[in-house]
């Protein structure tokens, strides 16, 4: 992973590691103002959420749109 920042940007989101209520490690993606973009399950390490996170990067750049309102 690339080097982790501790200076929020502007212009960018954040990844925030952190453990959820039933000790699993998980990630949330917020907005530059901080708004919940996208929460993950929970995983069993720390590694995993960090490997899911760069899965999630390479990801979202490509990632189609598709609407499930329709039907």
């Amino acid at each position: 992973m690339p080097n982790d920042t501790t200076q929020d940007s502007p212009v960018t989101g954040r990844y925030e590691q952190f453990t959820d209520d039933s000790g699993q490690h998980a990630f949330r993606l917020t907005s530059p103002d901080g708004k919940l973009l996208a929460s993950s399950n929970g995983f069993s390490s720390a590694a995993e959420v960090l490997e899911g996170i760069e899965i999630m990067r390479s990801l979202v750049s490509t990632a189609t749109i598709v609407d499930m309102t329709r039907t």
